[in-house]
């Protein structure tokens, strides 16, 4: 029977990029093509934070409703003004006994992992060829902006975001973003898998 994973997210643009990303780290990283991804619970992080929103969507998985067993992988933003810590014990404190659940936040923003592995992206035609950025990528507090002005037009979140989580390089992004690495051994974790493969 396969092993289910279902994303909690809170945008359009995460429910567009996140399976893809998640279906590239299981097969990739894992080599595990089994993993069915199920399309994304979206959140808004207004309800993400409430105990009873969050039992909500585990209902379904502890029902069996995703067909077999499976886990939830909750992906959200940190946004400026919430410590990772504290954000990540308010949503999964509810389920806090729930071996199935993982939560994890990207500092500062998903945007913030493609700065990581920029250069990956710049076969897009949207990117820069010489796109490059040589200091945290965690850092800014603007991730979007600083990715904009690597950009030959506008970003779009959900234009680009999707697009550019199929190019990114995992490997880069596990190397310079500790966050994008955590999802990565949570990931490893749900779907009860140790042995990771080198990812470029």
């Amino acid at each position: 029977m396969s092993f289910t994973l279902m994303p909690v997210v809170e945008g359009h643009a995460d429910a567009k990029a996140i399976p893809i990303l998640l279906r590239r780290i299981c097969a990739e990283i894992f080599g595990r093509w089994d993993i069915l991804i199920r399309e994304p619970w979206r959140l808004p992080r207004s309800k993400m934070v409430i105990p009873a929103e969050i039992r909500r969507v585990y209902y379904p998985l502890s029902k069996g409703a995703v067909g077999g067993p499976g886990a939830i992988v909750v992906v959200l933003d940190q946004d400026d003004d919430h410590d990772i810590s504290e954000l990540v014990d308010r949503v999964s404190e509810p389920m806090a006994d729930m071996a199935d659940l993982r939560v994890v936040v990207a500092c500062r923003e998903y945007e913030a992992w493609f700065l990581g592995g920029i250069e990956s992206l710049r076969v897009h035609r949207s990117v820069r060829d010489d796109a490059s950025f040589d200091s945290d990528p965690e850092a800014p507090r603007d991730a979007k902006g600083r990715l904009r002005q690597l950009m030959n037009e506008p970003y779009r979140e959900t234009l680009h975001q999707p697009a550019f989580t199929e190019l990114l390089s995992i490997g880069a992004a596990r190397q310079r973003c500790p966050s994008f690495d955590h999802l990565v051994q949570a990931v490893g974790e749900l779907i009860g898998t140790t042995n990771a493969r080198c990812s470029e």
